[in-house]
């Protein structure tokens, strides 16, 4: 395993997509996903978790990278006016929210007694179905940010929670189960990877 393809991983979490971690990267995508299925194949027992998530049967390593939760919208509602959004500007909405009931927590804790009286359009796992769905008049999506930089700011406007709300990620494993060699290795190496400068 080389640190260079530790890189490799990390930019794919950052980007959220192999294709975008790529064009990052200055590599083609087949040979990014040659070193990723490689190092998947070192470390089949490691999974990387978006939190709010139940580690009570998990080892993690925390990342020290934090995403703020956005809103996409269409770009041509009144909100975009706005350099971030409220509960208040939200509740009137539908609004497309994680499907994941952890993550609805966090945002239930976000707005508080507002969060009963919202109107829930739908619900979904891949923020990429949560922007087809703005973009075609479905809502208002709440969404950990991450590819935010990525979409076409023509098609779809992101505007950041205020409050700023925020989600971390970890690397994960379960406790019981053994690990190879390579999967040791790259736990007991991780701490020292992130932290040097440039991670």
């Amino acid at each position: 395993m080389e640190i260079r393809v530790l890189q490799y991983f990390l930019t794919v979490a950052q980007a959220e997509s192999v294709t975008r971690a790529a064009e990052v990267l200055h590599i083609t995508q087949p040979t990014l996903s040659q070193q990723l299925a490689q190092l998947e194949r070192e470390l089949a027992d490691i999974g990387l978790m978006l939190e709010p998530v139940d580690m009570e049967r998990f080892s993690f390593i925390r990342l020290p990278e934090r995403e703020q939760w956005v809103a996409l919208l269409p770009p041509g509602d009144p909100l975009t006016a706005k350099d971030a959004v409220t509960a208040e500007d939200l509740e009137p909405l539908p609004l497309i929210l994680p499907e994941r009931l952890t993550m609805q927590s966090e945002l239930a804790s976000w707005f508080g007694p507002r969060f009963s009286h919202l109107t829930v359009a739908c619900t979904g796992n891949l923020k990429t179905n949560s922007a087809v769905a703005v973009r075609e008049g479905c809502g208002c999506a709440l969404t950990v940010g991450g590819l935010s930089t990525f979409w076409d700011e023509n098609a779809l406007a992101v505007r950041p929670l205020s409050p700023a709300l925020y989600a971390t990620a970890a690397l994960a494993w379960k406790r019981e189960l053994p690990l190879g060699r390579a999967a040791e290795r790259f736990i007991q190496f991780m701490p020292c990877f992130l932290s040097m400068d440039g991670a």
